[in-house]
């Protein structure tokens, strides 16, 4: 999978194709990541905060079943609690939908720390939490680098579906250091 870059407003986004790659097989959120080696990174970030969290390489598959991201924080934290990481998901590739960050409409912002999130399909807002997106993370303890996964057909709320399109974009924000990825 080769991902096209777009520059978007303020921040770099990545625009990520979601059509199932043969032969891939599936990524296992468990906290190994050797079943990521045949994924190349899509994006290095590094070295680009003076905070705690400084994005670097970023990582993106997909199977029939999941999107899957992988990324590096720089330094440890906690995935679930004591930090503001934040996932910004644009499913419908229109900037006028959803939250709006960075150039892109995220119909998905999630707040890992608070372990929920926003699904703003259109003009309203729904808070929702992990189960309403098929949402795994790990590891759970502390680390430095971390493997989401987000079910493709995912309807957290009033009947609309997460993932409507064989493309997304997303960025990656860290509001206590203002790191964002891609940038």
């Amino acid at each position: 999978m080769s991902p096209s870059h777009l520059l978007a407003g303020a921040a770099l986004c990545l625009l990520v194709p979601l059509a199932a790659v043969a032969g891939l097989e599936p990524i296992q959120i468990d906290d190994r990541l050797d079943d990521w080696a045949g994924v190349a990174p899509v994006h290095d970030d590094a070295g680009d905060s003076g905070g705690t969290v400084d994005f670097g390489r970023i990582w993106v598959a997909n199977d029939q079943d999941y999107l899957y991201l992988r990324f590096e924080t720089g330094s440890e934290v906690q995935p679930d609690e004591q930090q503001n990481i934040r996932l910004y998901l644009d499913t419908d590739l229109n900037a006028d939908t959803g939250t709006a960050f960075g150039g892109i409409g995220a119909e998905l912002m999630w707040e890992f720390g608070w372990r929920e999130g926003t699904f703003r399909p259109g003009g309203t807002s729904y808070t929702i939490e992990h189960p309403d997106i098929g949402l795994m993370v790990g590891p759970t303890v502390s680390n430095t680098e971390f493997e989401v996964a987000l079910r493709r057909d995912a309807v957290p709320a009033a009947g609309q579906n997460l993932f409507n399109g064989s493309t997304v974009r997303f960025i990656l924000r860290d509001t206590d250091s203002g790191d964002v990825a891609p940038s």
